[in-house]
């Protein structure tokens, strides 16, 4: 499901075509989709993590 959240985050390069007033506006969109980015990577390195311990706590 986080990859499809992924592609529906609007690309940030528009946001940087957008004017100086809305600079902003630019810099904060930019800001969350690395911190949404950031997060599904650790997302995805928790759930191998998780993954993982789950395999060798039974083996």
């Amino acid at each position: 499901m986080a990859p499809q959240l992924i592609l529906v985050l609007p690309n940030p390069a528009p946001a940087m075509a957008l004017p100086r007033t809305d600079q902003w506006f630019s810099v904060s969109h930019h800001c969350v989709h690395c911190v949404y980015w950031v997060y599904w990577v650790y997302w995805v390195y928790w759930v191998q993590y998780a993954h993982y311990d789950h395999y060798a706590d039974h083996s």
